[in-house]
Parts: structure tokens; C-alpha cells; sequence
């Protein structure tokens, strides 16, 4: 799912990444696919259809969610793993990591811990201290208040930076160990364990996906607990609950074609 060059960036103070109107339909079009693998893999999904008997429906009602609350924040999460590996990929860092999506308790379910963790390790044989671990949080605004989004996921950033991306390090060890991926189990080792394995490098993100509209009710921190890199992005979508919801609704059909 490549969507970066359907947004305009800007890099001030904060990033701006605003999606432009002109590739508003086809950015609309191609999530559909995307977004259902962020929730049963393709090998999963075929398996249910020809050995269970599942029908779309079936699959749909089980995996997708229908709370809006869940759908607004989960719409915003995917969209950000997929930018935030498009963006380091330009700047010559391949990165890896689960989707947590793929890994909730039930539909309605909220994912516990840092939204986004993704790493990236400069060789997959030895340690290095330019090898690198990212760290998201995101706030998703669709519906019209007054609160901001920024200043809510800098909150969330900074009790990732405090303790709860080492939280998070250890439920992907245990991810990786029940879906028996020794690579990846190997690969978080690396980033879950720096007084044996040695230090890397930390970028922490603030991410808050709004509609356009909304944006007047932003506001930065003028400053943060974070002493390690970080970013505040934001990004701006037209009639960002449509969306949404447009693209969850759509999903069921790349169910029938798979």
C-alpha cells in the first residue's frame, strides 16, 4: 500500500503531510486491500474460505471492526505504519515490524501499548549502533472538538519514551515466539535487550491524523520530556470520517476477491 506521494509534505516545526486533492479518489481506492491484510493475512483469509467454509461475511463480521471510535483510531494507525515505512525507506532505512492489528483479541478491541513500533537494523548479523528503533503514537480527530490531537499524542509519546515501549518489546517477543518467527523474535531480541546486545538509535513520533477542517484546533507543546529524537506529524485528509468509513465499508469486496 504506497501512499506518500499522494500527500504534499512540509517540514516545519512540526511535519505536514497533507493529502492532496487531486489524488483524494484513487487514495480513497487503494486501502481497501491494504487495510484488510492489517487484519487477517492473505494465507489466513484463503485458509478460512476453502478449509472452514467462510464466506465474506463471515470473515467480515468476525475481523472488521464497526465502532467508530475504534474504526477513526485504527484507520489513522495503519495509514501512519504505512508513511512512516515509506518515508525512512527514501531516506535508505528498511523497516520492520508487526502490524498489531493483526494480533487483537477481537474486533471491537482496542491493541494495548505504543501504537507503532517499527526497526531497522543496519546489518541483521551484528549489532551496531546505527541500527534503529521507531516508536508512534497517534491520535485520530474525524468528528469536530476543540481538544487537540498533537497534544494528546505527544502525551502518549512521552509514556511510550518512559516505559511503555519496553513494555510493548516484550509483548512482540512473545508475538513472535507464539507464531514461531524465529527472524523476527531475533530481530526484537536485538532492540529489547541493549545492555547485552548494545545501543541503537530512538525516534519517537507524535502522529495526529484530522480532518482538514479541524485543523485551526491544533496546538504544539512548547516543549516535551522526550530526550531522545523526536517528531510531531501531522496530517491533514479531506472528510476524514467518509473516509473512513468508505474504506472500511469497501473492504468487504477485497474479501470476495481474494
Amino acid at each position: 500500500m504506497k501512499i506518500l506521494d499522494d500527500f504534499e509534505i512540509q517540514n516545519k516545526k512540526v511535519t505536514i503531510l497533507s493529502l492532496k486533492s487531486v489524488e483524494y479518489d484513487n487514495f480513497i481506492k487503494k486501502l481497501p486491500d491494504g487495510f484488510l491484510f492489517s487484519y487477517i493475512t492473505k494465507k489466513e483469509l484463503k485458509s478460512q474460505k476453502t478449509e472452514f467454509g467462510e464466506t465474506a461475511s463471515d470473515i467480515y463480521n468476525q475481523y472488521i471492526p464497526d465502532n467508530p471510535s475504534l474504526m477513526s483510531g485504527e484507520f489513522g494507525e495503519i495509514i501512519s505504519h504505512s508513511l512512516l515505512k515509506e518515508i525512512y525507506e527514501r531516506n535508505g532505512y528498511l523497516l520492520n515490524g508487526l502490524k498489531k492489528t493483526l494480533y487483537k483479541e477481537a474486533k471491537n478491541v482496542a491493541s494495548h501499548g505504543t501504537d507503532i513500533v517499527l526497526f531497522h537494523q543496519n546489518n541483521r548479523n551484528k549489532s551496531s549502533e546505527k541500527d534503529l528503533l521507531i516508536s508512534a503514537e497517534i491520535k485520530t480527530k474525524a468528528t469536530k472538538n476543540k481538544d487537540s490531537s498533537i497534544l494528546k499524542a505527544v502525551k502518549d509519546a512521552e509514556k511510550d519514551n518512559l516505559s511503555r515501549l519496553s513494555e510493548t518489546l516484550i509483548w512482540l517477543k512473545r508475538v513472535y515466539k507464539e507464531n514461531k518467527d524465529t527472524n523476527g523474535f531475533n530481530r526484537i531480541q536485538r532492540f529489547a535487550d541493549p545492555v547485552k546486545k548494545g545501543k541503537y538509535k530512538k525516534h519517537f513520533k507524535a502522529i495526529a491524523i484530522i480532518d482538514k477542517d479541524f485543523k485551526s484546533y491544533e496546538k504544539v507543546p512548547k516543549k516535551t520530556s522526550i530526550k531522545d529524537d523526536f517528531e510531531i506529524i501531522l496530517v491533514l485528509i479531506d472528510n476524514l470520517k467518509n473516509s473512513y468509513q468508505s474504506v472500511y465499508a469497501n473492504i468487504y469486496k477485497s474479501i470476495e476477491n481474494v
